[in-house]
């Protein structure tokens, strides 16, 4: 079962992947792949039942332009 909504904790504006795949504690960052092997997206926080994951077409969308998703100022 996969449901998007939105990240737990606040820090993504992203819709985040809501699944029923475990996620179990220091798992984060792992790939989470669909039947047939694919990758749909990556392990994010798990807990109470509710395991979230990042789209692959979040971080695709990261990774094309990131200067438009950051929240830090330049280094000097």
């Amino acid at each position: 079962m996969v449901r998007y909504g939105t990240d737990p904790f606040n820090s993504s504006p992203f819709q985040m992947m809501c699944n029923s795949a475990p996620i179990e504690h220091g798992s984060s960052g792992s790939p989470l792949v669909d039947s047939s092997g694919s990758i749909v997206g990556v392990a994010y926080a798990g807990g109470g039942g509710d395991f979230v994951a990042v789209p692959v077409e979040a971080l695709n969308e990261v990774l094309r332009d990131p200067s438009k998703f950051s929240n830090k100022t330049s280094c000097e």
